[in-house]
C-alpha cells in the first residue's frame, strides 16, 4: 500500500494504491518526496515497512549544491541564525523530542538522533550570495531532475557540520529552509514535514508570543545549557 498525490479535477488529493515493496518509500527527505511525488507508506505502518526492507527516499535522490560568492563567517544572516539558535535551541530540542511529530513513535523519524544535539550546537555558519540545489531522482528506469534556489543547506560530511545561508531572488530569507536543515542535523535526515513546520514556526514566532502560549522558553534553554555541562563532565570522566 502506498500513498501518492493525485492532481485530477484541479484538486490535489491523496490516492491510495497497491505497489511493490521497491516502489514505495519511507520519507526522510520531505522536499524531494514532494517534488517527485514518490509513493510513501502510511505513517502507521512505517515500522512494519522498515523491517520489510523498504527504502528511504534519500536512497534514490542525488543532490548537488552550488553557491555563489565567497563564504563569509559574518553577516546579517549569520547573526540572525546564531541569535535564533541561542534563544530557541532548548525549545526546539524539547518540542521535537517531546512529540512534535504525531507519528514520531511509529519509527525512527521525529526523534533526535544520537549526537544530533551536539552536532547542531557545534555547527559552523556561513553566508553566501546565492544557493541552488539540483536534485536527481532515479527510480526504476526513469530519471527526473529538479533545480531550484534555496536559502540554506548543510554540509554534514565534514567533521563539524556547516550551514550555508543566503537570501532568495526576492531578497527574502526562507525560515522553512533553515528549519529543514536544523531537523536534518538533529534527526540524521529522519525528520518529517511536521518537524520542519514546527521548527519553522518556533523560529519565526516572537518569544513573547511563545511565552504567552505557555512555552517555557527560558527554562528550556537553561535546561539545554545544563545538559551540555553534564555531557562535558561525562566526557572528562571518561578521559580520566
Amino acid at each position: 500500500i502506498g500513498l501518492v498525490k493525485s492532481t485530477g479535477d484541479s484538486e490535489e488529493k491523496i490516492q491510495c494504491s497497491l505497489y511493490g515493496l521497491n516502489e514505495v518509500f519511507l520519507i526522510d527527505d520531505v522536499i524531494s518526496h514532494q517534488l517527485f511525488n514518490l509513493p510513501s507508506v502510511p505513517g502507521s505502518l512505517e515500522t512494519f515497512y522498515l523491517k520489510l526492507g523498504c527504502r528511504w527516499v534519500s536512497s534514490v535522490i542525488k543532490s548537488e549544491w552550488k553557491w555563489t560568492g565567497k563564504p563569509r563567517v559574518e553577516g546579517s544572516l549569520v547573526k540572525l541564525t546564531r541569535d535564533l539558535l541561542t534563544e530557541r535551541l532548548g525549545l526546539i530540542l524539547s518540542s521535537i523530542e517531546g512529540g512534535g511529530s504525531s507519528s514520531a513513535s511509529s519509527s525512527e523519524g521525529g526523534k533526535i538522533a544520537k549526537g544530533g544535539r551536539k552536532r547542531l550546537s557545534n555547527v559552523k555558519l556561513f553566508e553566501v550570495d546565492s544557493i541552488e540545489i539540483c536534485r536527481t531522482c532515479n527510480v526504476g528506469n526513469g530519471t527526473s531532475t529538479n533545480s531550484q534556489s534555496s536559502c540554506a543547506f548543510t554540509d554534514a560530511a565534514v567533521s563539524h557540520a556547516s550551514i550555508y545561508l543566503s537570501r532568495n531572488a526576492e531578497g527574502q530569507f526562507d525560515h522553512f529552509d533553515l528549519a529543514s536543515v536544523i531537523v536534518g542535523l538533529l534527526c540524521e535526515k529522519r525528520g518529517r514535514l511536521q518537524d520542519s513546520l514546527l521548527v519553522a514556526s518556533l523560529l519565526t514566532t516572537p518569544l513573547s508570543s511563545l511565552r504567552a502560549k505557555g512555552f517555557q522558553v527560558e527554562t528550556l534553554d537553561k535546561a539545554a545549557a545544563e545538559i551540555d555541562v553534564d555531557l562535558d563532565r561525562l566526557e572528562k570522566m571518561k578521559l580520566t
